[in-house]
């Protein structure tokens, strides 16, 4: 009413507030209720029973005087907020799991290729180097062992651009 004493009240605001209807009609305030700061924004209530309930609120003055305010329980609509919000995260964390489980075993896939064609080249570049140093004169085989030192230093070079490349 125009004093701000509860004149109604309906049964699901009872339930929702968790008091009865003789408890509230007469009364100047419940701790629920927000009256004029009820901007619709939620806001946290414990029941008489303990149980923790969300509530949103909107007040509105009526033309005979008095006013007029909705609470609504939006606790279920929260909870379901929450779970889904949790279950999101938990989808993301197995997800990046798997992202990192599958890197890993690329990774090492391709460290073992990378030995494997190591070793082949080192194979056929001793064959290769046996084979022309059976063929060559004097001033050829100083350039092949100048082109030896050169391809030494050749594989350590393209191991560490490979390792930046894919670290």
């Amino acid at each position: 009413d125009a004093d701000d004493v509860i004149a109604r009240v309906n049964e699901a605001a009872c339930a929702i507030l968790d008091a009865a209807e003789t408890d509230l009609v007469g009364s100047r305030a419940h701790k629920a209720l927000l009256g004029r700061d009820a901007s619709g924004k939620n806001h946290e209530f414990t029941r008489n029973d303990g149980e923790r309930r969300v509530l949103s609120s909107r007040w509105s003055p009526i033309r005979s005087g008095g006013s007029v305010e909705i609470v609504d329980d939006r606790s279920e609509f929260e909870r379901l907020i929450t779970q889904f919000v949790e279950e999101g995260r938990a989808e993301v964390e197995t997800h990046a799991a798997e992202r990192r489980r599958s890197l890993h075993e690329v990774s090492e896939r391709v460290r073992v290729r990378e030995a494997g064609l190591r070793e082949q080249i080192d194979r056929e570049e001793v064959e290769a180097r046996s084979r022309l140093a059976a063929g060559l004169t004097d001033p050829e085989r100083r350039q092949l062992a100048q082109l030896e030192k050169a391809l030494e230093r050749a594989p350590s070079r393209l191991s560490d651009d490979a390792e930046r490349r894919f670290d």
